[in-house]
């Protein structure tokens, strides 16, 4: 077992919002529903955080249109959610990894409110 690979992260938590949350719409069987979500990120470094505030136009947007191709089914159980936390993580990591060549090193992302109407 190497020891850098389960080294764990350094520091402690910063979080950032994004504010104001993300609102989608999409449709189930012919009704319009809305996805309201407010997500944050988690880093272990202020300049991580800095380059999330920086690309965060960018961020919101694809984050929205990944998640108004959702269907309702998806984002109504746990492992719904919990892959769309997963896909969203990964869509922030892919551009900050873009943006920053590889420097920002985002640790989580998380839904702090998640409504469905």
């Amino acid at each position: 077992a190497d020891g850098k690979a389960r080294a764990k992260p350094s520091g402690p938590a910063i979080y950032f919002a994004f504010d104001p949350p993300l609102i989608v719409n999409f449709e189930q069987d012919g009704a319009v529903r809305f996805l309201q979500v407010t997500v944050e990120v988690m880093a272990r470094d202020a300049e991580t955080i800095a380059a999330v505030q920086q690309n965060a136009p960018l961020i919101r947007n694809n984050l929205m249109l990944m998640m108004s191709s959702l269907e309702y089914a998806q984002v109504m159980s746990r492992e719904g959610k919990e892959a769309l936390r997963a896909k969203s993580l990964a869509e922030v990591q892919a551009i900050l990894e873009r943006e920053t060549g590889g420097k920002a090193a985002l640790e989580d992302l998380l839904f702090t409110s998640f409504v469905v109407q």
